[in-house]
């Protein structure tokens, strides 16, 4: 089974655009995100929307068919952040600076693998808040809850 072009605009939309991941919007730069599977298709994921979300190419080709990383705090191998079926912000807060924070073990291990503060992401970050575009705020974030 393949993700069809009906769950591709059903997860957009349920997305509000964003990068559910880093909370970036598309733009010139980024004009196309990525159907991201949570747990990808090697590791039994399967096509269903609640496994589908909407990746930026970073954070998408970072994740890779990853599951799990060390915690850089703990060193516990540790799952990623689902955002199907928990909240960004229990897991993550945005920095003044425009880093990205860690809260719990799964926030820290997401942004470990997916370098969400690599320099250029948070330039990137910071850019696209000048802009008044950043971050993506998703209308059905609070429906997750």
């Amino acid at each position: 089974m393949t993700v069809t072009a009906v769950q591709s605009r059903e997860i957009r939309l349920q997305a509000g655009g964003c990068c559910e991941y880093c909370r970036l919007a598309p733009d010139e730069m980024y004009a196309t995100f990525h159907i991201d599977h949570i747990i990808p298709r090697k590791h039994g994921g399967l096509d269903f929307n609640d496994n589908l979300c909407i990746a930026c190419p970073d954070c998408n080709g970072y994740k890779g068919s990853d599951i799990a990383t060390f915690d850089p705090l703990t060193g516990d191998l540790t799952p990623f952040y689902n955002p199907r079926e928990q909240d960004w912000d229990e897991h993550f807060e945005l920095e003044i600076d425009m880093t990205i924070v860690g809260l719990t073990p799964e926030g820290r291990a997401t942004i470990f693998l997916l370098q969400m503060n690599m320099q250029r992401r948070v330039i990137e970050r910071y850019e696209a808040w000048m802009r008044n575009e950043y971050p993506c705020e998703n209308p059905n974030s609070e429906s997750r809850q």
